[in-house]
């Protein structure tokens, strides 16, 4: 699950596809002119076990949580961390 936060007028939208780039899930809220509100969204999708190839399509918004995705999302693959793998290896 992803929680985003949005505010500001205009279309805020965050999109998840899956390894052969197909739009698996999709939120989408219209923030009218001069509302000030903050309003929270969240994107639920039934992921399947591949690690590699998801994207994540955001705008205009900003990343609050991000629960069931591991390992975490990255630019690049020297950035992808992966919390669960770190301490197995600690122990």
């Amino acid at each position: 699950m992803l929680r985003l936060e949005v505010i500001g007028e205009g279309f805020h939208r965050a999109t998840l596809y899956d390894p052969d780039g197909y739009p698996v899930a999709a939120v989408q809220q219209f923030v009218d002119l001069g509302d000030t509100k903050c309003y929270e969204l969240e994107l639920k999708a039934p992921v399947d076990g591949r690690a590699k190839g998801w994207a994540l399509e955001i705008y205009k918004a900003r990343i609050l949580s991000i629960e069931g995705l591991l390992p975490y999302w990255a630019n690049t693959l020297e950035e992808l961390f992966n919390p669960e793998q770190v301490q197995e290896l600690e122990s």
